[in-house]
């Protein structure tokens, strides 16, 4: 109990030690703050926010120099982007800070995985009083105050949403596929089909992440359609939903079609964005790891032409320049 209470004393010490730099009286004066620092004591001061969402965060800190500014305005903006990312969140998400050089001076990433933002709310993003959460939530001042200190410090700020990955959603139910497109647009660029011929359709103009299908359709069933896919399109991930407890179509889709999931009707919301997200993160590895492999028939594929030329040079011929170039270009 004596290390619990020695532990929150110092808890309560760190608190107040970051408050008060948040209030020193010299916030108008010019001085070198240690950018790491600072990155530092914020994200102690939202400690409780962050452990209470169970937010695992990680801090890459670079080797940067001490930058010359208004160290409490600058602590004002870290803060107000934590914060932002930290309501952002899910619970068990990450969040990254990361500090590095650039040729202006100083770098500072701020990087969460909530759901995003649309185009639309992109654009408005650092008007004051905008802001994407419930009414009373919050004011929508953060990101407009913390665009303005910077601006005046000479620096600029930006938010760049990470391309989110495409699924494929197949149903002959428009209600259905209405329904999901509201609860996933968010996280995922939402295609749809209603058939199966339709959906193989998308998937050859679209790089498809996942695909999720029904399995009571007409013309083509979601075991036929997912069957199709794994030959045509086998990096794809493939999820088939039912509100019937079709074994028989389950054990077929699982063995022609390479099916990763089944689901049943109705569905959880949060535990299906749950697993749409682990399927993007099978493709996702699935992808990387063909592209590895090719890199490697490529690397080899070039060895076995330089040696081929090595054996011929002993005639008189010379090796291909470029060739050896990009064989150890690809080696490094």
């Amino acid at each position: 109990m004596f290390d619990r209470s020695q532990h929150g004393l110092q808890r309560v010490r760190d608190i107040v030690q970051n408050l008060r730099s948040f209030a020193r009286l010299d916030e108008a004066e010019l001085d070198y703050m240690d950018v790491n620092a600072a990155l530092f004591a914020v994200s102690q001061l939202l400690h409780h926010e962050i452990e209470s969402r169970q937010i695992e965060l990680s801090f890459d800190p670079g080797e940067v120099p001490d930058i010359l500014c208004e160290p409490v305005k600058i602590q004002q903006v870290l803060h107000h982007l934590l914060l932002n990312a930290v309501q952002a969140s899910q619970p068990g998400s990450h969040i990254s800070l990361r500090s590095s050089r650039c040729e202006e001076g100083v770098q500072i990433e701020v990087q969460d995985h909530g759901c995003g933002m649309s185009d639309s709310e992109l654009a408005h993003i650092f008007e004051p009083f905008f802001t994407t959460r419930a009414v009373g939530s919050g004011q929508g001042l953060g990101l407009a105050v913390s665009y303005g200190i910077v601006r005046d410090h000479g620096g600029s700020i930006q938010v760049v949403m990470k391309n989110k990955p495409s699924i494929l959603l197949v149903d002959d139910e428009p209600d259905i596929l209405h329904s999901l497109i509201g609860l996933l647009r968010r996280q995922f660029t939402v295609h749809t089909a209603t058939s199966g011929e339709e959906a193989l359709q998308i998937m050859a103009e679209h790089p498809i992440a996942v695909l999720m299908t029904d399995q009571r359709m007409p013309e083509m069933t979601g075991a036929e359609l997912a069957s199709h896919c794994c030959r045509r399109f086998p990096k794809t991930t493939r999820i088939l939903f039912t509100g019937y407890a079709d074994i028989k179509s389950v054990i077929e889709a699982i063995n022609t079609g390479g099916l990763y999931r089944y689901v049943t009707k109705p569905w959880d919301p949060d535990e299906l964005i749950d697993l749409l997200t682990e399927a993007v993160e099978v493709y996702e590895k699935e992808t990387a790891h063909r592209e590895m492999l090719h890199q490697m028939q490529r690397y080899v594929g070039m060895g076995q032409q330089i040696s081929q030329q090595l054996r011929l040079g002993q005639d008189g011929q010379t090796i291909d320049q470029d060739l050896l170039q990009s064989f150890t270009e690809t080696g490094n």
